[in-house]
């Protein structure tokens, strides 16, 4: 019993913190395009805009499960910050990979420390959201952590 008892706390855990990671999500990528002065509602940029918030919730589901079961009910604050620093530079070293690959290297260094910076930063922002809504969960009993182990 205890079993579907966790397996439905961790389901919880993912669905809070996906429809997290996609809220912040959007949030930044509605920012990062009119900052740009780039529309996201054309027919053209819809689909991938979708696509983004897609991905972005399946980040979010195996993050929050993730972060139930690794900071659990103890107090330590390095698992906190270090399960979120390590989902924020997965993806954004990935995205950064990505970026250096497909950028000419005709473009200036601060330009592309630049870009590689904005897309650490909304990782960061993506998952610090998600953080702050788990843990908020947790103090309010919505969502229980797993039981440490021990003894």
């Amino acid at each position: 019993m205890q079993e579907a008892g966790d397996r439905i706390e961790s389901a919880k855990a993912g669905i809070i913190a996906a429809i997290a990671v996609s809220l912040a999500a959007a949030i930044a990528k509605i920012a990062s395009h009119f900052w740009l002065g780039m529309g996201i509602y054309a027919s053209e940029n819809l689909l991938p805009f979708l696509g983004s918030l897609a991905i972005a919730a399946v980040s979010g589901f195996l993050f929050g499960v993730t972060y139930r079961y690794a900071v659990r009910d103890e107090t330590n604050p390095h698992l906190k910050t270090g399960t979120l620093l390590a989902f924020a530079l997965v993806r954004g070293l990935g995205q950064v990979e990505m970026l250096l690959n497909s950028q000419d290297l005709t473009q200036s260094l601060t330009q592309i420390v630049g870009m590689a910076a904005l897309v650490l930063g909304e990782s960061m922002f993506w998952f610090t959201i998600a953080q702050a809504c788990l843990e908020f969960c947790f103090s309010k009993d919505l969502l229980q952590p797993v039981a440490s182990d021990r003894r």
